[in-house]
């Protein structure tokens, strides 16, 4: 095992992923086939390493190596779309840092650690799109009341989000807002059980994807959260003994590559 192997399989393993995403295989494809080529969910899992990485892989803790592996799954057929490995260190934004050369075509479900006003707009001029939960501190501007049914005669334009959800009495909100940085998306809010409104970002059609279909096309993304979880109980990612960093490497990408992985669904 070789740094010169290791070479070739990284090289051989973006072949074969690049084949991976010409199949479809889920049984939501045929009803999202017409609208994304792909439904991918991004987040990032942590692996320790032993002690003497530390100066390849940095980890958060003292005297300690720990590498992050950041991850686009296709939700649909549980194969790696991208993959990229940093130290614990390192943001979750840097495995976005390349989002303008695949984001086209794809609806982008984001875990809170990738919450950036920035990425939706780069997802959106590339031509994706994109579903986030919202930040408890984004508290966008109301640009238009949007909310289908009973319950509209309150004028909501040009107040708070937050505001307004204290004001209504409705269980969901669908409104167009201005985040930040100018940019005009989607807000869509249910309220939960407990009397809790739970907020998610998107530049969806409301006539294609109402507000009640947003949180369940956001449900999706668990499924990257099984990827990790199967990869270190199952398969024993988490159990890195190699002292040598393409070692390491070969195992990641051995899992990566195992039919055990498509499995999971």
């Amino acid at each position: 095992l070789t740094p010169e192997l290791s070479a070739l399989l990284k090289d051989l393993l973006g072949r074969a992923l690049r084949a991976q995403r010409a199949s479809l295989s889920h049984w939501l494809e045929p009803a999202l086939a017409g609208d994304f080529d792909r439904v991918v969910a991004i987040d990032s899992s942590v692996i320790n390493l032993r002690d003497s990485l530390r100066t390849t892989w940095k980890a958060c803790a003292h005297a300690r190596s720990a590498l992050k592996l950041h991850a686009v799954i296709n939700v649909l057929d549980f194969q790696p779309h991208h993959v990229r490995l940093s130290s614990q260190t390192r943001p979750d934004l840097v495995g976005m840092s390349h989002i303008r050369k695949w984001a086209r075509g794809k609806l982008v479900l984001l875990d809170l650690g990738y919450y950036s006003f920035k990425v939706f707009e780069t997802i959106d001029e590339s031509g994706g799109w994109f579903v986030s939960r919202m930040k408890s501190t984004t508290n966008p501007t109301i640009l238009e009341d949007r909310t289908p049914g009973p319950g509209r005669f309150m004028k909501l334009k040009g107040l708070k989000l937050k505001s307004a959800a204290k004001m209504v009495s409705r269980k969901r909100l669908d409104v167009l807002v201005k985040l930040r940085n100018g940019m005009k998306c989607r807000a869509v809010g249910e309220l939960d059980p407990e009397g809790t409104w739970r907020f998610y970002l998107t530049n969806l059609s409301q006539d294609d994807y109402p507000c009640a279909q947003i949180s369940q096309l956001y449900r999706l993304r668990w499924q990257i959260e099984l990827f990790f979880k199967v990869l270190k109980s199952q398969m024993s990612l988490d159990a890195q003994t190699s002292l040598k960093k393409h070692r390491v490497e070969l195992k990641i990408m051995r899992v990566r590559l195992s039919p055990e992985v498509s499995e999971i669904t």
